[in-house]
């Protein structure tokens, strides 16, 4: 009620002064301020329609001359941004000018000039749709909705019912009384407005003095007026400001607020990633002591093996060089070719150890006919042999050093010339180095032992081209192949099953004699072949399979066979490991 009765008193104070400083001066174009006091109140006392309940004030102040662009800098100084005091309809003020009335039909409070009479009812058409509030300074009251007329030096106010209720506006009371409200209702006030000036012109000086006085009085409460409706609206805007920072307070607590909990949040994930940063780096500390032990134990080790490693090379290279001196000590043990070429016209010899030395050996020696009667025109006999002693490598090529020796003995040394008393023979010095061991020794050699004997003939026979004829023939489990001359089929003697060696239920070895015609080829081996892996299933090569070889390059020169039978046995064993030495002697006679 306070702040009700402040603002009729002041509104009140603000006419009486209008009136007095318009009889004394005559005109408005002082009084910008002024106006623009009496708008700004004018506005707290419009209701606005239920459409623009929640919309700003958008003020436009049509200007054509300086006296309404200062009106509108009056307004715009005193009210741009600020809002209107009433407490229902408080509103914010948005103040724009315009020389062209077609702007105004984006706002809805209009402030149209005392020149533009004539154009309100265009206006008050192009603002049909935004239900705009019009406000005339002199305007046509049939289009205005609030005009401040003046009228004999003298300004009052009127108000267009029609045209505000037809706009969906209200005004409160306190303005309806200040206003008129008809045009009958405004003539009628303006003729009292006249009798009342031609009564006071009638007074006298003393009046004139008096009323000078109370100008002057009436001019300092205008002063002191404006500065307590300045201070009032300044409380107020204080009040607003006070209001909208209280709300911007809570706005910012609760930006605060939610800041505090996203920190917290982040926070949280931040502990969260720092305790999963360090329980990773303790794993990873672990797992680098771990990876550093282990690679320190590898690099130990790795010295360890590389230094095995060179020791082992270093030994492998001795042992490799030990085995190439006995490889050489072996070949020297083998016949000559030129001894055997000597001996025998068409032959070969396929020799092929599994390692650098061999437990394979073969073996050939030249012995009289008839000891007691040595001379040139007797013919000799030749001893070949192969032999396969147990094992292979250095093992066998040791028991090869032995085997050889008892044969070379038996022979040169105990005279013997028929190949089963030379196997009896060798078996027994065999079996006598051997027990010189204290460890039982059953190693041994299997053996084909053939004597090849060309008939007794005139020197003229043998120019003639006569060929060795009588073959003996001994074996320990190896056999004796032959291929007659045009025959289609291997005749076999086999040999005794005992080996050269160590052997229950020993007794003589078996003597062959047979009688070999010209052509005819025979054929002495180890097992080394036939025992050899390979083929498209994997399977040893066996006995049957070695005799159809045999069979197919039977009319093939013996260097020819020699050829086929060692590009079959590659080809069998393909990418399969050797199993054994393999010796094989073919000879035609």
């Amino acid at each position: 009620m306070l702040k009700t009765a402040r603002f009729v008193v002041l509104l009140y104070l603000l006419i009486a002064n209008s009136f007095i400083s318009f009889s004394q001066e005559g005109e408005v174009g002082n009084s910008e301020k002024l106006i623009a006091s009496y708008v700004f109140n004018f506005l707290s006392q419009i209701e606005f329609p239920e459409s623009q309940k929640d919309e700003d004030i958008h003020l436009l102040v049509i200007t054509k001359d300086k006296e309404h662009k200062e009106i509108y800098r009056a307004i715009k100084k005193m009210y741009d941004g600020k809002k209107t005091k009433s407490g229902t309809n408080k509103k914010l003020i948005h103040v724009d000018k315009a020389s062209d009335v077609s702007k105004a039909k984006n706002y809805n409070v209009l402030l149209v000039p005392f020149s533009l009479d004539n154009k309100f009812k265009d206006i008050y058409a192009l603002t049909k749709t935004e239900n705009a509030f019009i406000m005339g300074l002199n305007g046509d009251y049939l289009y205005s909705m609030l005009n401040f007329v003046v009228n004999s030096g003298k300004i009052s106010f009127e108000l267009n019912n029609d045209r505000i209720q037809e706009r969906g506006y209200a005004v409160s009371d306190r303005l309806r009384k200040l206003s008129a409200t008809s045009k009958i209702e405004f003539q009628r006030q303006a003729q009292e407005y006249e009798k009342a000036y031609a009564l006071a012109q009638k007074e006298n000086k003393l009046q004139d003095q008096e009323l000078a006085s109370q100008s002057e009085q009436i001019d300092d409460l205008e002063e002191s007026n404006m500065k307590n409706l300045n201070k009032s609206l300044e409380l107020q805007d204080s009040l607003d400001i006070a209001e909208q920072m209280a709300k911007l307070q809570e706005e910012k607590v609760a930006q605060q607020s939610e800041l505090i909990s996203k920190q917290d949040k982040i926070m949280n994930q931040q502990r969260f990633i720092i305790i999963i940063s360090i329980f990773s780096g303790i794993l990873i500390l672990i797992l680098f002591y771990f990876v550093y032990s282990s690679r320190n134990k590898v690099r130990n080790k790795n010295l360890e093996i590389s230094e095995q490693k060179a020791q082992l090379e270093s030994q492998n290279e001795e042992i490799l060089d030990s085995i190439k001196y006995a490889k050489r000590i072996q070949s020297a043990i083998l016949p000559p070719a030129k001894l055997i070429d000597k001996h025998l016209a068409d032959y070969f010899i396929l020799y092929k150890p599994k390692d650098i030395v061999a437990g394979d050996f073969y073996w050939m020696e030249k012995v009289a006919r008839d000891k007691n009667r040595g001379t040139s025109e007797d013919p000799a006999s030749i001893l070949i042999a192969a032999a396969d002693c147990t094992g292979h490598g250095v093992p066998g090529a040791m028991v090869s050093v032995v085997c050889n020796n008892a044969l070379n003995r038996s022979v040169r040394l105990h005279k013997l010339v028929q190949p089963s008393k030379i196997l009896d023979k060798t078996r027994e010095i065999v079996v006598e180095e051997f027990e010189k061991s204290e460890e039982e020794v059953k190693d041994g050699m299997d053996i084909a032992l053939v004597s090849l004997t060309s008939p007794r003939s005139s020197s003229a026979n043998r120019e003639a081209g006569s060929t060795y004829s009588k073959l003996l023939y001994a074996g320990a489990n190896n056999p004796l192949w032959i291929i007659r001359n045009g025959a289609s089929e291997i005749e076999e003697i086999k040999g005794d099953k005992q080996p050269i060696g160590k052997f229950e239920n020993e007794k003589p070895y078996t003597s062959h004699e047979i009688m070999l015609k010209k052509g005819d080829c025979f054929y002495i081996f180890s097992d080394g072949y036939a025992d050899q892996f390979g083929g498209k299933k994997g399977k040893k090569f066996k006995t049957r399979n070695l005799k159809k070889l045999f069979l197919s390059v039977k009319d093939l020169p013996m260097v020819e066979q020699k050829k086929v039978i060692d590009q079959e046995f590659e080809k069998w064993k393909g990418g399969l490991e050797q199993l054994d030495d393999v010796c094989i002697i073919g000879v035609r006679v």
